[in-house]
């Protein structure tokens, strides 16, 4: 298939969602080369940003709010990865939906990051939360990532440096301290910017309160990037 072939199907997959309609859903590629253990069997990753249905601030923030908004990107994120399967199946493209494991609740790792795709496809930076920073609407998204095999896909330029400059907002607005302020660069383990496994200990700790973990997600809606003008 020709770049623009494969550009018409994804888009075209996005576009036409069996059950729901994402608004304003996009997508961007990189080349694999970068990471070793998946570039020696896929030639790209593709990143697939989906923004969340309400561009939630501090000052409209609720937890309960939160949650519904992570339970419904969560399902987006099921039916754009059900969507993409079916189509690269049938296109005859060699592909795969790399897991993301988590270990007792604690730590969330995945086998290659979407972020991480993302960032090498020019689709946004690391921010000071360890979260994608988008320039359209900043942390507000959820991910999809994918590899696959076609060298006909043309790359997008990687972002190289962080954009979040002498912004602390998310710093200050995580209630449990649980970040350092350091900005993110290229290579740099995620451990300088958010110790992962006292959040999640923390949120873990309203289970018996809430009957689910707690749904924080202060270090994203406190982010001026693609904050909503006040009207």
């Amino acid at each position: 298939m020709t770049d623009a072939e494969i550009r018409k199907l994804i888009d075209d997959t996005l576009n036409n969602l069996p059950c729901v309609t994402i608004p304003n859903v996009y997508w961007g590629a990189c080349d694999l080369t970068y990471y070793p253990d998946w570039g020696q069997r896929y030639n790209r990753g593709i990143a697939v940003v989906i923004p969340f249905f309400k561009m939630m601030t501090l000052k409209d923030h609720t937890e309960d709010g939160f949650a519904l908004l992570e339970m419904t990107t969560y399902r987006y994120r099921l039916e754009v990865s059900n969507a993409l399967t079916k189509a690269f199946t049938e296109a005859g493209i060699d592909f795969d939906i790399p897991l993301v494991f988590k270990d007792h609740e604690i730590v969330y790792h995945a086998q290659i990051s979407a972020k991480d795709i993302a960032v090498h496809a020019g689709l946004g930076w690391i921010g000071k939360n360890d979260l994608l920073i988008t320039p359209e609407y900043g942390p507000r998204v959820s991910l999809v990532g994918l590899v696959l095999n076609c060298d006909e896909l043309i790359p997008g330029t990687p972002v190289t440096e962080s954009r979040c400059g002498e912004c602390d907002a998310c710093v200050h607005a995580c209630p449990f301290k649980n970040f350092t302020g350091r900005e993110w660069a290229p290579g740099r383990p995620r451990e300088e910017r958010v110790n992962y496994v006292r959040c999640s200990e923390m949120r873990g700790r309203a289970r018996k309160v809430l009957g689910r973990k707690m749904a924080c997600g202060k270090c994203i809606v406190s982010c001026p990037v693609g904050a909503p003008a006040e009207q």
